[in-house]
């Protein structure tokens, strides 16, 4: 059982200590454009899912929810293209059940569901620290960043790994210094990702079409280059909301 729109707005506006409704505004835009069930309130309002979460977590990233319909293409982003078949990614993509053609919101959908189940370590290493050690207003989490780039659409997810998951790696042969330090799982724009895909198919045809469709991405981005993140706070607040129903 999850938690209402309000539960999520609400814990979202205490973690990031912004006023309810700057967040409320992400989910009307969020409504409007078809990406939310508009919220009902009261009793019949509809409990919201681990990707109505992930949506609005990535909705708070933009520039405001003016700009949020040009926006989610960064919902679509590929694992970049020397990441995409590599070992780490397959195990990150097996322990969040996620797809093989997995985007950057499918990722951030399985970080929440892993907040949500108390199942982080399945890929982030954490040490919980003594209580007050950060200050008393602080929450020790497990530490994740959710971090976009523009106006080129690149997004990352990093955090470090658990010892499972370096260990996996390690009997695979890899170096396990290579995994000690802070992970970076970077997503490109989808026309560079599908453009990698047909290359790897051996569709010159494809690939130079999804190509010059990227090109021109790039060459019409426009605005005042931007880097914002959110990191695991935000990620534990959104999960206990939804599961504040149930408790």
């Amino acid at each position: 059982m999850a938690g209402t729109a309000a539960d999520l707005v609400r814990a979202l506006s205490a973690s990031l200590r912004v006023p309810f409704p700057t967040i409320e505004a992400y989910t009307s835009t969020l409504s409007r454009i078809g990406w939310w069930e508009r919220p009902k309130r009261g009793r019949g309002a509809r409990k919201k899912s681990d990707m109505d979460a992930a949506k609005l977590l990535l909705a708070i990233l933009s520039t405001g929810p003016a700009n949020l319909p040009n926006f989610l293409q960064y919902a679509n982003m590929h694992v970049a293209p020397g990441q995409k078949h590599s070992k780490l990614v397959s195990i990150l993509r097996r322990e969040m059940d996620l797809a093989d053609d997995a985007k950057f919101l499918d990722f951030a959908e399985g970080f929440i569901r892993l907040y949500r189940r108390g199942e982080t370590d399945r890929v982030i290493w954490h040490s919980p620290m003594p209580e007050g050690f950060y200050g008393d207003d602080a929450i020790d989490v497990p530490g994740l960043e959710m971090r976009v780039k523009g106006p080129v659409p690149m997004g990352a997810f990093t955090f470090l790994l658990s010892h499972s998951v370096i260990d996996e790696l390690t009997d695979g042969g890899e170096d396990s210094a290579a995994f000690l330090g802070p992970q970076k799982v970077e997503f490109v724009h989808e026309f560079l990702g599908m453009a990698e895909d047909a290359k790897a198919k051996g569709r010159a045809t494809e690939m130079l079409s999804f190509g010059n469709a990227f090109h021109a991405v790039v060459t019409n981005a426009s605005g005042v280059g931007f880097e914002r993140f959110v990191g695991g706070s935000e990620f534990a607040a959104a999960a206990g909301a939804l599961n504040e129903a149930a408790e």
